[in-house]
């Protein structure tokens, strides 16, 4: 028999996201299948700790492409993505994931979150500069020099309503541009972890790349930083314990060789949706909607024996 579950929805503005990279094992698109194919690039420990769910980049030859598809040219558009920097001289405004326009000239992209490394001397360092097309003509904001320190991952997100541009840093507007126009598509493919449009590459650590068809806002944003970035317990998986398959459209099993009391599912913004005793291995997930959820599992005795991000195709 299978376990059954109660629905419960994600964020309500998760209804206009077309694109999620979680990283979690492989490059999948999880939304529309628009899936990225991964040069070189290797997986690695995520901002919580757990391995193989974020992807690392040298800065020499590694990048992730993802072909262009309507559902990453949105009009209106929120990018965000997690980064984890590294110390680099690099070319400038390197890129972290970005649609290019055709050659390294103005306006230069369709949509880019870049980083300035911190070695790099000609006219700034550690900076971070996102910038979108609008009408064919480039609106950037900048931070200023000295503004990020090596090792710590950030959360940077840019938005577009068709008016606005701006910019948020780790859950705040950190500024914000008067720009009506349309964003310009260039229908190139997504490059992350170097420039579309020239041969340089970008080191440090990517995850949970999301683009959203809409303009999130504030309390929107800010929700999502601190939902990502606090609501996961980690603990070492329990050999005795498995949970497959993941990504998955339907059901997941756990498969265990030892005693288990109880499971509990909780969704990103850490609503609890399940946590009742463990009647069957497996969980049927039909009636959730498409998103990142957090599956624990319990000892008899009510210990933590394992934790992970469930992924919900």
């Amino acid at each position: 028999m299978l376990l059954s579950i109660s629905t419960m929805g994600q964020y309500a503005f998760d209804s206009c996201l077309v694109a999620y990279y979680p990283f979690d094992g492989n490059a999948i698109d999880v939304i529309y299948e628009n899936n990225g194919v991964v040069d070189g690039a290797v997986l690695t420990y995520d901002r919580f700790g757990v391995d193989s769910s974020a992807y690392s980049f040298d800065g020499i030859d590694d990048f992730i492409l993802v072909p262009n598809a309507p559902q990453i040219n949105p009009q209106n558009i929120t990018l965000c993505v997690w980064y984890k920097t590294v110390s680099f001289e690099g070319i400038g405004n390197n890129a972290i994931v970005e649609k290019p326009f055709d050659i390294l000239d103005e306006p230069y992209y369709q949509y880019h979150i870049g980083v300035v490394g911190d070695q790099y001397t000609n006219n700034a360092y550690s900076r971070f500069q996102t910038d979108l097309s609008v009408d064919s003509v480039r609106v950037k904001h900048y931070t200023q020099d000295n503004f990020w320190t090596v090792g710590e991952w950030y959360f940077l997100c840019s938005s577009f309503d068709g008016l606005y541009y701006r910019t948020y840093i780790n859950g705040i507007l950190f500024d914000s541009t008067y720009s009506p126009g349309t964003v310009t598509s260039y229908d190139r493919d997504m490059y992350i972890g170097k420039f579309g449009n020239y041969e340089s590459y970008t080191p440090g650590v990517i995850d949970d790349i999301r683009i959203y068809s809409c303009a999130l806002d504030q309390e929107s944003i800010t929700v999502l930083y601190n939902a990502d970035y606090t609501n996961v317990e980690v603990v070492d998986i329990n050999p005795q314990v498995k949970i497959y398959p993941n990504p998955t459209r339907e059901n997941i099993v756990i498969e265990y060789y030892t005693k288990i009391g109880k499971i509990s599912m909780s969704n990103i913004l850490g609503a609890v949706v399940l946590n009742q005793e463990l009647i069957s291995n497996q969980i049927n997930l039909s009636d959730y909607k498409t998103g990142l959820y957090f599956l624990k599992v319990f000892d008899e005795n009510g210990s933590l024996i394992a934790a992970e991000k469930v992924i919900k195709k």
